[in-house]
């Protein structure tokens, strides 16, 4: 359509033709590039959706020898509010004597360790009481995580609580059933989930990527190791009927 409208203008009009079509070249070629731009621009969650993944999220406290000694802190995620199931790291729990979970609103349950998995780094806690607990997450079951995808974490690094840190997908390969995550984490996050852009569970932070050759260590800065959706479903369907999202 261009072209024929184009074409009516006389020869003596040649270089007033070249001036237009390029400038209609140059539009042309901005809105592509705009176009292209917006399709790759990352998805900006909600304040509202943040507050929910939030909320679904929990800091863990342990406790060693009689249940009196504080130990160690980490985060979980609730994963069936009606089975009272909190999907954690198992290194967060081992050789606890006691457990006490504490929800966003600080509403505390003690809880025990009703399940750890022989061949990764999870462990599902159920709570005591009867509180009603906040919705789970949407577990992303059905499409794996993609290189570069947008995702934040909530957890509770160095104790500090329920602290939002965002980044990105650092590779999209399952690596020995893990997967790599670039999002600044600490001590008290292992546990907590991953979140892709639209608040559904794509995994839990388990540790940062570190190198040792005898007594030297080097950590890989920004690269942490988080277990994917997909290998935390297929643990849980290997020993018991969860009642979560993977059935």
């Amino acid at each position: 359509m261009i072209r024929n409208l184009l074409s009516k203008f006389t020869k003596s009009n040649d270089r007033r033709v070249q001036t237009i079509m390029g400038a209609v070249a140059m539009v042309l070629v901005l809105a592509l590039v705009v176009g292209a731009l917006a399709s790759c621009a990352p998805i900006s969650p909600s304040s509202a959706q943040f507050e929910q993944s939030r909320s679904q999220s929990v800091r863990i406290e342990v406790y060693y020898g009689d249940g009196d000694e504080t130990g160690g802190l980490g985060s979980g995620v609730i994963v069936a509010n009606e089975g009272r199931l909190v999907l954690t790291a198992k290194h967060v729990t081992e050789g606890a004597q006691k457990i006490v979970v504490a929800l966003d609103d600080r509403t505390k349950y003690e809880g025990t360790v009703v399940w750890a998995a022989k061949d990764a780094d999870l462990a599902l806690i159920k709570l005591k009481g009867c509180g009603k607990l906040p919705e789970e997450p949407t577990l992303r079951v059905r499409t794996d995580p993609q290189l570069g995808e947008p995702i934040y974490v909530i957890g509770n690094p160095l104790g500090v609580h329920a602290i939002l840190t965002q980044g990105h997908v650092a590779s999209e390969r399952i690596d020995g059933g893990d997967l790599f995550v670039d999002v600044s984490i600490a001590p008290g996050n292992s546990g907590g989930g991953v979140f892709d852009a639209n608040g559904k569970l794509i995994g839990i932070v388990v540790a940062a990527v570190v190198w040792r050759n005898g007594g030297t260590s080097v950590s890989l800065s920004g690269v942490n190791v988080a277990i994917p959706v997909a290998v935390i479903c297929g643990e849980l369907k290997k020993d018991l009927d969860t009642g979560t999202a993977c059935n």
